[in-house]
């Protein structure tokens, strides 16, 4: 591992496990940067997109540990609902009131469900292999993912912080209205730039991110992977 000024012309090296992408040693400040890795492992994410989400995670992932730069890695998704016929009607009449009325409140009714595969206290090496086997189900609450991802930044010490999230684009879970779940998603991320966090959406197989997050980058097939995820972290980190 070498420590100085970057060559981006050797990232592509780190996938074979050659971590020397350093083209001198230069002592002084170092980068003084945590990043969060979120993703998106929802049903829609199923198919060829997890297919893709793994091997995207594992080029940012691999980055960053041959960077020495602290980072964590989280998922999201929901648990599948199990109302009763009395809640059943309950949710019906709350949506027939909210069309009435015309209430403008966020809702949701899906149960999050948010696992963390590697906090950045953890050794990325013992947890590498489970990124093979994160697999898709259920539906996706991104605000309030997203939320408790910007949380947990938070709270790390470096200066800089950067939130990815890595999903197929618009929220999709159990509420009263759609459009109040993807309105405050994107309160959510200007919230988060506006108190000095960075957040970046990438787009697995669809642009779609780009309604929510202003800096983005879309990964279509498996060989955009390194160059678009290499531009969009050198872009970050040279700034």
């Amino acid at each position: 591992q070498e420590e100085g000024t970057l060559d981006t012309s050797r990232l592509y090296r780190i996938p074979s496990g050659d971590n020397k992408i350093c083209r001198r040693k230069v002592p002084g400040k170092k980068v003084d940067t945590a990043i969060s890795i979120l993703c998106d492992v929802s049903g829609s994410m199923g198919g060829s997109r997890i297919d893709m989400l793994r091997p995207t995670l594992l080029v940012i992932a691999d980055t960053l540990q041959a960077l020495k730069i602290p980072f964590e890695i989280l998922t999201f998704t929901t648990d599948r609902p199990n109302l009763t016929s009395k809640e059943r009607l309950l949710l019906e009449q709350a949506r027939d009131d909210w069309h009435s009325t015309g209430l403008k409140t966020y809702n949701r009714y899906s149960t999050l469900w948010h696992t963390v595969v590697k906090s950045f206290t953890e050794n990325y090496m013992s947890v590498r292999k489970l990124i093979p086997l994160i697999e898709a189900h259920c539906a996706n609450v991104d605000s309030e993912s997203v939320e408790w991802a910007i949380s947990r930044l938070a709270m790390q010490r470096e200066q800089r912080k950067i939130q990815f999230v890595l999903s197929d684009g618009q929220p999709a879970c159990s509420s009263v209205s759609t459009h109040l779940v993807e309105k405050h998603l994107i309160e959510t991320v200007t919230k988060a730039e506006k108190s000095g966090i960075e957040v970046i959406g990438v787009g697995i197989q669809t642009d779609s991110p780009a309604k929510y997050y202003p800096t983005n980058v879309t990964i279509h097939n498996i060989n955009e992977i390194s160059a678009g995820i290499y531009k969009t972290l050198l872009m970050k980190l040279r700034n």
